[in-house]
């Protein structure tokens, strides 16, 4: 009795009542508005008779349609597709990488250690490929080409019309022109990454991978309006030893965050070890 006084409580309850069941199946004595259209709502009361056989019948129905898919019954791969393609490289990418590992080129900074610069981090590659790709007629410029791994993600993301010019002050930068030589949009230059760029600013992206020597005030000057610079090789707060000097003062977050003319934010990456800095000029 409960159950009929239930849905004779209103229309709002049967409508309820009708998307949970999911069937023409309806109870007798109310009437209820579902989608502007008014439908009889009835109830079925005692032994099963053919309402009620219906009812079983797409309850049967639903048991035997599809499986249902648990935790576990798929790869990790399968079950997160994201993941899959989050580990794929475009083919110029995998061929610096090569010539890294040939080269004896660290990949990461735990390979570097103390001994000087890496590879950026994966993260950081896809996340420049990202904003090269919105680079439409526009100019790249890279402090610190190394052995062409962040060059490769840039140049595989931006478009047609887009140009990249990526400096190395040291003799890396053979490799990576021979690398990059395959595609006429991008220009490997051996000198002082910040007199070179210098002189073919304005640009819509900077990435200063060249370590915090560079006077990133002035790199600010080679952005044009709305352009955008990004520096990497920084490690969270949260993440940072409690006795780290960072926690008070970060030279490089006290310039993206204390510079008027940008607009910035820290992005930490998904190992949550690394994050890195991208600011947007805005005058």
């Amino acid at each position: 009795m409960a159950f009929v006084g239930l849905f004779s409580a209103g229309a709002c309850v049967s409508a309820v009542c009708w998307n949970v069941v999911g069937m023409a199946t309806t109870i007798r004595g109310t009437r209820s508005t579902i989608g502007g259209r008014s439908r009889r709502v009835d109830v079925v009361h005692g032994d099963a008779g053919p309402d009620r056989a219906g009812m079983d019948l797409t309850s049967q129905e639903r048991r035997t349609a599809a499986p249902t898919e648990r935790a576990g019954d798929r790869s990790p791969a399968e079950g997160n597709p994201s993941s899959t393609a989050l580990n794929q490289s475009p083919p110029l990418v995998l061929q610096a990488q090569t010539l890294a590992q040939q080269a004896g080129f660290p990949l990461t900074r735990q390979q570097a250690g103390h001994r000087g610069p890496s590879a950026a981090l994966p993260g950081v590659d896809r996340f420049l490929a990202m904003l090269a790709a919105g680079c439409l007629g526009g100019r790249i410029g890279e402090l610190g080409t190394g052995i062409g791994i962040g060059a490769a993600w840039m140049a595989s993301a931006m478009p047609t019309d887009c140009v990249l010019i990526t400096v190395e002050i040291d003799r890396r930068a053979a490799t990576a022109r021979e690398l990059l030589s395959v595609d006429p949009r991008v220009e490997v230059i051996t000198g002082d990454a910040v007199h070179v760029l210098s002189t073919r600013a304005p640009f819509d992206l900077l990435f200063s991978d060249g370590g915090a020597g560079h006077d990133q005030a002035t790199l600010v000057d080679l952005l044009r309006i709305g352009g955008r610079i990004v520096n990497d090789d920084v490690t969270p707060h949260k993440a940072l030893p409690p006795d780290s000097p960072f926690l008070t003062d970060d030279p490089k977050r006290r310039f993206f965050f204390g510079d008027p003319r940008l607009v910035s934010t820290e992005v930490v990456l998904p190992d949550l070890q690394n994050s890195l800095l991208v600011g947007t000029r805005i005058r």
